[in-house]
């Protein structure tokens, strides 16, 4: 069975980039004997040459572009650090779902790959195409809130909650380029349409990002959308 996880941008390459810390999320992931597929997001790199083209009256498709290229320039940084522990992936940053799904190799790194879609909503994609068993997304706060923590301190975490739920909280989130979201809409439809459990955490939180690569649900800090009964 094959993992997905889609690691926020934000947390790979912040405003300083932490290399020991890459290295730590790459030892874990090395650790997973299933295929793996990781897609990580463009954060600070992009909302700043995003911001930059916006006032230049670049086009919301053209910043989309600019993101798609910064999530691959972090998601280089995860692949030097796994060619230097030796892990059987793929040479290149995938730039398609239909690259990353037909690479040989045990794992596969990429970023954005087309306008209009989030790296989250590649992830759910990828998740639905490969049949995954569950949806990991790495994010730079500890869940899905009530509201925005950073703007209301009356935001409360929710645990579990169903993907309508999950729905009806990120539809009162702007879909623009480089905009802000624990998760967007089209991933949040992708995952109710597939199926698909996800979880969703803080990336920072090493131990929460093992419970969720061994199933393990006791002591993990995030929330779980969870699968519809049949």
């Amino acid at each position: 069975m094959s993992e997905v996880i889609s690691y926020g941008g934000s947390i790979i390459a912040p405003e300083k980039i932490d290399i020991s810390f890459i290295k730590k999320v790459v030892r874990i992931l090395s650790e997973k004997k299933e295929k793996m597929f990781v897609i990580v997001g463009g954060g600070v790199i992009a909302r700043d040459y995003i911001a930059r083209a916006r006032e230049l009256k670049g086009n919301e498709c053209l910043l989309d572009e600019i993101g798609i290229l910064a999530t691959r320039i972090n998601a280089h940084l995860l692949l030097c650090a796994l060619n230097d522990l030796n892990v059987d992936v793929y040479p290149r940053i995938a730039e398609t779902i239909d690259e990353a799904i037909t690479a040989k190799n045990g794992m596969v790194v990429m970023g954005g790959t087309v306008p209009g879609h989030t790296t989250d909503a590649v992830s759910a994609l990828l998740a639905e195409r490969v049949g995954a068993r569950k949806l990991l997304i790495a994010t730079s706060v500890e869940g899905v809130y009530t509201v925005d923590p950073k703007k209301d301190n009356k935001a409360k975490k929710i645990d579990l909650l169903t993907p309508e739920q999950l729905i009806g909280i990120v539809m009162k989130n702007r879909s623009i380029a480089g905009s802000i979201s624990v998760i967007d809409l089209l991933a949040s439809r992708i995952i109710e349409r597939s199926n698909i459990e996800c979880w969703i955490f803080d990336g920072r939180n090493l131990e929460d990002l093992k419970r969720g690569l061994e199933n393990k649900r006791e002591g993990f800090n995030g929330t779980i959308v969870t699968v519809k009964s049949s």
